[in-house]
């Protein structure tokens, strides 16, 4: 940890806020240490640009009071150094201390990595899982392939300092291929996967019937409470669900077999429930399961008992209670990767990788589809070059995910984003990033961290790598104007076409039933200015929204303004007002077409947090 900044005094501004003592403190990586610089520090919090300022510290000062407002939810940190560029983000917790680790802009960082002169954990060398809780602020790698006492080793990793600590005890038995999922606000489920010693390969390796807890409390695994899945389970899926639940998703069990199961494991008690529980319509091995913005739960892809690919995407409810909907005419290759885009959607990109797979008439360039929240499935421009391993992505809040591919040909790891306005997935800027190992998958902490495991040239040694690639997030200010210049933190619920396009001639267009969020932000009291061409949108406050029917905009043209505060917002247009009831709270913004799915342009958008 770096020198702890300064208590800060937290009254500064307009408005009635209640003084309180705040403190920073800033922490760098011993394989990224910025040396000397100056911190800019800038507050964020449910209030606007015009109620807080930037402070600047020197990086190693002590003993400076820094005016910030005592109602500051976060703060962001940014740093020019000999080095280069730094930055972080760090949330206020509850002992109101705001930690900030430092990375470095435009490359990633070692966090745990063993020293040469001794085999270390992680290894990089297959099996490990790696999971992590944004809540609970922790990250956990446990596991490996390793036919030996190693493969029951673990790693835990403080999220707000970076600081990496192999658990004294490990983990109760040995395991490999494991899920790490949030277990309700705290904790971190470790469940199924093989156990490694004296199989054959992990293909051959017995199922795992069990599953433990990592208590995010005190930083240990709680080994007296293992818990006994309902059967053996491995090369299945997990994820979190609203309640706190996990769900473990199909799978294969000692037999081989594919699953069509599920079941959930409880965070309040601890217990697993298969009763009341949706089966898949299709069992698949290895498949791709997802939480989508809406809280719908997507399952695609994986392989059926003969390894041939498995069509067909499949919508659970909220609670996987049942299936909602199903499409079979999702067809890519074996190897699939997935995440879920803002307001519903899905990306999904599969690969059929030469040498592992029979592709049949499959291609063996990656294939992109969209799938928006209605189920509708858009085929995207593949990749512009076979793969030679499986697609790697990460997600990222503002619709533009990151993928990892190999290229056959070259055989060089290669970094793509999304662009979710072309549907095309382009070369990154240039990165100096290190490639992440073949598996477990890159994880998205937040809007702008990630981490993954790579491998270091041999196969005693590997490295966990952070990487922040931006400091947006919820309470983000940066979000005027939009619209007119740049599509940028606008993100559509379907691929651009006739329901929506961003044109820089005209602006955003939108018509039906199409939706365009502002992306990661969220806001309680907020001003919206929206510049517009014909009807008026309809716009969303999370699952409210006015401008329609039921909250109908005053009759005019031009420019149009809508006030929250609190449960109300007053709808502003050619000097008229119309006041609506709204849920409190902060909530995501999205723009629709206007009433009847008339086509609208905004021209600009505007938004405004309020003190």
């Amino acid at each position: 940890m770096l020198a702890a900044l300064p208590a800060v005094p937290g009254l500064l501004g307009c408005g009635e806020v209640r003084p309180r003592v705040l403190r920073a403190r800033a922490h760098v990586v011993a394989g990224c240490d910025p040396g000397d610089g100056r911190l800019d520090l800038s507050a964020l919090g449910d209030f606007g640009a015009s109620a807080t300022g930037a402070e600047t510290l020197a990086l190693r000062a002590d003993g400076t009071s820094l005016p910030f407002r005592a109602d500051t939810a976060a703060l962001e940190a940014r740093l020019d150094a000999p080095s280069g560029g730094f930055w972080s983000l760090g949330a206020r917790d509850a002992d109101d201390v705001f930690d900030l680790p430092l990375l470095p802009r435009g490359r990633d960082c070692p966090i745990a990595e063993a020293p040469p002169e001794r085999p270390g954990y992680p290894f990089a060398t297959g099996g490990e899982a790696l999971g992590a809780s944004a809540s609970a602020r922790v990250a956990l790698v446990a596991g490996s392939a390793l036919d030996a006492a190693d493969s029951a080793r673990a790693l835990a990793i403080d999220l707000d300092t970076l600081e990496a600590r192999e658990l004294a005890d490990g983990l109760p038995y040995a395991v490999a291929g494991a899920t790490i999922t949030p277990l309700g606000a705290r904790d971190l489920l470790i469940a199924g996967g093989v156990s490694p010693l004296g199989a054959a390969g992990l293909a051959a390796a017995p199922p795992l019937d069990r599953a433990i807890v990592f208590d995010g409390r005190d930083d240990t695994i709680d080994r007296a409470g293992v818990i006994l899945l309902s059967r053996r389970r491995a090369d299945h899926a997990a994820v979190p669900l609203a309640s706190g639940d996990v769900a473990l998703v199909g799978g294969r069990d000692e037999r081989g077999e594919p699953l069509a199961d599920l079941e959930v494991v409880s965070a309040a008690d601890r217990t697993v429930r298969v009763l009341g529980v949706a089966r898949l319509r299709s069992a698949r091995r290895r498949p791709r399961a997802a939480v989508l913005d809406d809280g719908r739960v997507l399952v695609v892809g994986g392989v059926d008992a003969a390894g041939a690919p498995v069509d067909g995407a499949e919508w659970l409810t909220a609670d996987v209670a049942r299936t909602e909907r199903t499409v079979e005419s999702l067809r890519l290759a074996a190897e699939h990767a997935m995440v879920a885009l803002p307001l519903g959607g899905a990306l999904v990109v599969g690969a059929c990788v030469s040498g592992a797979h029979d592709c049949g008439a499959l291609p063996s360039a990656a294939g992109v589809v969209r799938v928006d929240p209605t189920g509708a499935l858009t085929p995207l421009p593949p990749l512009p070059w076979e793969g030679s391993q499986a697609p790697q992505l990460i997600a990222a809040p503002d619709g533009a995910p990151w993928l990892w591919v190999r290229d056959a040909a070259a055989g060089e790891p290669r970094l793509l984003r999304f662009d979710p306005w072309s549907g095309e997935f382009v070369p990154a800027e240039p990165e100096r990033l290190v490639a992440p190992a073949l598996s477990p998958a890159p994880i998205a902490v937040d809007g702008g961290l990630a981490l993954w495991l790579a491998p270091a040239g041999t196969a005693a040694r590997g490295s966990l790598r952070a990487w922040r690639h931006d400091v947006r997030g919820e309470l983000s200010r940066d979000t005027a104007p939009l619209g007119l210049a740049s599509p940028e933190h606008l993100v559509p619920d379907r691929h651009p076409g006739s329901e929506v396009a961003w044109r820089p001639a005209s602006g955003l267009e939108l018509a039906g039933p199409a939706r365009v969020g502002v992306a990661e932000v969220r806001v309680r009291d907020v001003r919206l200015d929206l510049e517009v061409t014909g009807a008026a949108p309809r716009v969303g406050f999370g699952g409210a929204e006015v401008g329609g029917e039921s909250c109908a905009w005053p009759e005019g043209d031009g420019a149009v303004a809508i006030v929250r505060r609190g449960a109300r917002v007053e709808l502003f247009r050619d000097g008229a007002t119309r006041s609506c009831a709204v849920p409190a709270g902060r909530v995501r913004l999205a723009l629709a077409s206007a009433p009847g799915g008339r086509r609208t342009t905004v021209r600009s958008i505007r938004v405004t947090r309020l003190p």
